[in-house]
This record gives C-alpha cells, sequence and structure tokens, in this order.
C-alpha cells in the first residue's frame, strides 16, 4: 500500500462519484531526481564538483566516476571505500573539511582532495564539494604572489571564491528545497481551484433542473429514485434525502407504482 492525497466528490444527479489524486511517493521521486540533475551540473574550476551519498553511504552522483554510483562503500576498491567511510565519519560528526586520497582520472595516481561535506535533511543526503588540492595549491600560489606584489584585495578575493565555490552545492539544496516547496504548493492549488470548479458546475445543474417546471426524476437500474427535482419533491411531500433510494411504491399504492414502472424508459 501506498501513500495518496485525494480528493472525492459525489455527484448526485447520477450518483457519480468523481475524484482527483496522486501518490507522495511520486512527487518525492520526482523532487530527488530534480535534486540530484542540479547537482550533477555543479562544477568549478577544472577538477571541482559535487558528490552526493545517501544516508547509508551509497553514491548517488559521481560526476567523474559513474561506476561507482548506486554501490555502497563496501562494494568499492580499497581506496574509494576509505574516502567515503571517512566522508560519511565526517557528515555524522556534523560536517566540515576533510582531506583525503583518490585517484586522478587523468594520471591515474592518487591524489589528496579536499573536501566540504555536510548533511543535508530531511532526506539524510550527505553533500561533498571537492577538488584536488593541487589545483587549490596553484591558485593558492597564484595569489600569493600577487599578495606579495601588493595586491592584498585581489588575493583576499580569491580564498573567498575557493570558499564560495565548495559551499554552493549546500546553498543550493536550500534554495531548492524552497523552490520545490513552492511547486508542491501550487500544484496543490490547482487541485482545489478544479475542485472548486467541478463543486460550482454541480450546484449549478442542480439550481437549472429545479427551476424547471416539470416532473424531473433519474432512477438506478433497480427503479429506485437516485435523483428528484423540487416539483417532484412537492408532489411527493419530502426532501430530497427521504426520496433518493425509495421505489414508487413508498409513494403510490401497488397498481400505480406498477403502471409507473411500466412506463419507465431505460436511457
Amino acid at each position: 500500500m501506498s501513500d495518496k492525497f485525494a480528493y472525492v466528490r459525489r455527484f448526485a444527479p447520477y450518483n457519480w462519484l468523481i475524484g482527483t489524486g496522486d501518490y507522495t511517493y511520486k512527487w518525492d521521486q520526482l523532487q530527488q531526481q530534480e535534486a540530484i540533475a542540479r547537482l550533477r551540473s555543479v562544477h568549478f574550476g577544472a577538477t571541482g564538483y559535487i558528490a552526493l551519498l545517501d544516508r547509508d553511504g551509497r553514491a548517488l552522483v559521481s560526476p567523474v566516476n559513474k561506476a561507482v554510483e548506486g554501490k555502497l562503500a563496501s562494494e568499492m576498491p580499497p581506496v574509494e571505500r576509505a574516502a567515503l567511510e571517512e566522508m560519511t565519519a565526517s557528515a555524522k560528526r556534523g560536517g566540515g573539511f576533510i582531506n583525503y586520497q583518490w585517484p586522478n582520472p587523468t594520471t591515474g595516481k592518487l591524489e589528496t582532495k579536499t573536501a566540504l561535506v555536510r548533511i543535508v535533511e530531511p532526506r539524510g543526503w550527505i553533500v561533498i564539494a571537492t577538488m584536488f588540492n593541487a589545483e587549490l595549491q596553484s591558485a593558492l600560489d597564484a595569489e600569493i604572489k600577487i599578495y606579495e606584489q601588493g595586491a592584498n584585495q585581489r588575493s583576499l578575493n580569491m580564498v573567498l571564491a575557493i570558499l564560495g565555490a565548495l559551499s554552493i552545492a549546500l546553498l543550493g539544496s536550500l534554495l531548492f528545497s524552497r523552490w520545490s516547496k513552492q511547486l508542491f504548493n501550487n500544484y496543490h492549488q490547482q487541485n482545489l481551484d478544479q475542485q472548486s470548479a467541478l463543486l460550482a458546475s454541480e450546484q449549478k445543474l442542480a439550481i437549472i433542473l429545479d427551476s424547471v417546471e416539470a416532473f424531473i426524476y433519474i432512477k438506478g437500474m433497480d427503479y429506485r429514485y437516485l435523483y428528484a427535482n423540487r416539483q417532484v419533491q412537492a408532489l411527493f411531500g419530502k426532501p430530497m434525502n427521504e426520496i433518493v433510494g425509495c421505489g414508487d411504491e413508498a409513494f403510490f399504492n401497488q397498481e400505480t407504482a406498477n403502471n409507473i414502472r411500466s412506463n419507465d424508459r431505460r436511457a
């Protein structure tokens, strides 16, 4: 069984049940797919990117090595396993910066990387903004040289830019959470608007049928009343709720009831 939100109304003239709804898990899946696609597209510098693990340490996004996606740390080679276990442990401690070894996809050699690790709720995702130290160091060395030449402000800006790049995924996840909430509210409001329109249509039809100076009624296959307009209610001297579900014998003698039934025509 799956959770589902729905809205249902009974259309009395025809005894119809009209409803609309959607499964909550489908909405959650769409949100997750959108978030993963957005994080996968984030890159900074030549080697910087965003990786994503679930709360169990399973790799959800690994842009430079898609072969590990869908695998737990225990299913990976020793180097990758050690790195992911360190990331998971850091996230459980509250997150922060860590250094670890990772194969360089260009050279195949192990190199040191720096990553900023955070847990993002409510899904418990572990978001990792990571970059090889060699690229970080070259950028820092260049800025140090400029700093030594007197460009203090530019050096500070570069350091801030690097820290900002490592933090962008975390900020993006918060913005996406707000965006998805607004999207869900809009979707829910559309459902409410459709339901209001359906109710208004039902009420208009009832008004039209009641305003006609004719005896209008609807019966089911068992010849019991499903609907009776104002004229029929006045004839029987009963309100709608005391007419619906009854046969003609409740209002006429048996001979008259049989005669009425013989004259009824199915539509």
